[in-house]
């Protein structure tokens, strides 16, 4: 069980991953991403994991 419940984590992390990295190739498209901007997106994104 540990294993399985190890591998749903893992899952989960991946599909953030994926997500997040998504969002990010969405907002390079248009050329108005700063860093500052993309540091906030992450910020945000994360704040959204911990809730």
């Amino acid at each position: 069980m540990l294993v399985e419940a190890e591998l749903q984590q893992e899952r989960m992390q991946r599909l953030r991953a994926e997500h997040m990295l998504s969002n990010v190739e969405r907002e390079c498209r248009v050329p108005f991403v700063v860093p500052a901007l993309f540091q906030a997106f992450r910020r945000i994104s994360e704040l959204e994991r911990n809730v």
